[in-house]
């Protein structure tokens, strides 16, 4: 079982993004068929990778204990960049320390996670296309609006089992910040 811990930024936040990314690819002659499906944007915070039968229930408890005293905070999508070649993302950014606890602590809710993260969201696997990293090269500087985080979820991932062999995400455990008691 494949886990991660995610937010999901809110529809304003996602529709200035997605315009955008369609200015951006549009000046770079593209179309929206080089970005991730929308259903799968998501702002992951802490890779696990693949994890025995059961450890949903035990990570979910991780994250709920180190996220017990962490209250919502204000953040924004900004910037963009590639990593891996492929991969093109938008960063997660905060005026103040809480993004910085939060991605601690979510690393901290199983004992070893795979990789390390910074906060993004992934919008492309074709960033290895030179007018897909043209496209991201514009959003550099891009900044969208302030949104509240105010929930941490822990995601199980389904590789290639979606249209298109992209992702299946499914919601399984969340955790309230200020109320840091696991919905499962």
């Amino acid at each position: 079982m494949r886990l991660f811990a995610a937010v999901y930024p809110p529809a304003p936040a996602l529709e200035h993004l997605t315009a955008a990314l369609g200015a951006a690819l549009s000046s770079a002659g593209l179309d929206s068929s080089a970005l991730v499906p929308r259903a799968n944007w998501h702002v992951t915070l802490a890779f696990y990778g693949e994890l025995p039968e059961g450890a949903a229930a035990r990570c979910l408890r991780g994250l709920t204990s180190c996220l017990a005293h962490t209250g919502p905070f204000s953040v924004r999508l900004a910037g963009a960049g590639r990593y891996r070649g492929r991969v093109g993302w938008v960063g997660l950014t905060s005026e103040s320390d809480p993004l910085e606890q939060v991605m601690t602590a979510a690393a901290r809710a199983w004992p070893a996670p795979s990789q390390p993260a910074e906060p993004h969201l992934t919008v492309t696997r074709a960033a290895h296309r030179p007018a897909v990293a043209a496209a991201l090269n514009e959003l550099t500087h891009y900044e969208g609006p302030t949104w509240q985080i105010s929930r941490v979820h822990l995601v199980h991932s389904d590789l290639h089992a979606g249209a298109g062999h992209h992702p299946v995400y499914r919601k399984i455990g969340m955790v309230r910040l200020a109320d840091p008691r696991p919905v499962p």
